[in-house]
């Protein structure tokens, strides 16, 4: 009597969002798999390590989101962290903030469990801001809103959060957590209709099909040829002198795009 009308997987786990006749029609959210850093919204760090505890983790069960939340509309999933958006405008997280990729400050504790979310929170930096998507990373999170403003936070490193480092974030080697959600500032006047999160890296494209990405260049994932340097702001891709001989950024509109570990795929209109 359900059915599953989107899912979204992160590195060992998956969310879905379950449409239930019963009791009561209506949307749930269900999670499957791994479940050690609070990714599936579930189950508690006790349960971890207690006879029937995979069976408990790889069968899709319902999570229960906090109380006035709202009915889920949306479920998004990182590498060990997970989001869901409700009708309300609220966002849920859970799961691994060890870089703040939740949108949640750090907890002081330096224990592994200090930095898991176990139980499903109201997200406040990002509930009611008009979010309409979110794109999870390992380690950062990307939000867009209606208003076509782009937010970004989590881990710093290489630059895939595509702005200045939080106020008071104590960088190592250019790293940092920044948890709290920022805007991307982009060349010019830009509204964004898509984004997307990697490994290390992100991209956006804006509602004139311009594709923009930033952070790791390794593996010269940026589309800037044999440049393989990171990006700490975005960069749109074609306007580099490596993609001159073949791609025209007047003529070549990106409608969607999607990042892998170290690469990048976009459906784009051809100019030729």
């Amino acid at each position: 009597g359900k059915r599953a009308t989107s899912v979204a997987a992160g590195n060992a786990h998956v969310a879905m969002l379950v449409e239930e006749n019963s009791p009561r029609r209506g949307f749930a959210v269900y999670t499957a798999g791994s479940g050690a850093q609070g990714q599936l919204g579930r189950l508690g760090p006790r349960r971890f390590g207690l006879r029937g505890s995979v069976q408990s983790q790889l069968a899709p069960a319902p999570v229960r989101l906090p109380r006035g939340a709202g009915e889920p509309v949306a479920v998004f999933a990182g590498g060990w962290h997970t989001f869901v958006l409700t009708a309300t405008g609220a966002v849920v997280g859970f799961g691994l903030n060890n870089w703040g990729q939740l949108g949640l400050p750090r907890s002081g504790d330096a224990s592994e469990d200090a930095a898991c979310v176990y139980a499903p929170r109201v997200i406040d930096a990002l509930s009611f801001r008009n979010v309409v998507s979110i794109a999870c990373g390992e380690h950062h999170s990307l939000a867009l809103t209606a208003q076509g403003e782009t937010l970004s936070f989590g881990r710093f490193a290489y630059g895939r959060l595509g702005r200045a480092m939080d106020a008071g974030a104590e960088a190592r080697d250019r790293d940092a957590a920044c948890p709290v959600p920022a805007p991307v500032v982009f060349p010019g006047k830009v509204r964004i209709a898509r984004i997307a999160a990697g490994m290390s890296h992100s991209a956006c494209v804006d509602d004139k099909g311009t594709l923009f990405v930033f952070g790791s260049g390794d593996g010269y994932m940026l589309g800037r040829g044999d440049d393989d340097a990171d990006a700490t702001k975005p960069v749109a891709v074609g306007t580099t002198e490596a993609y001159k001989r073949h791609w025209d950024p007047d003529a070549q509109k990106v409608s969607q795009v999607s990042l892998g570990g170290m690469h990048v795929m976009a459906i784009a209109r051809p100019g030729y």
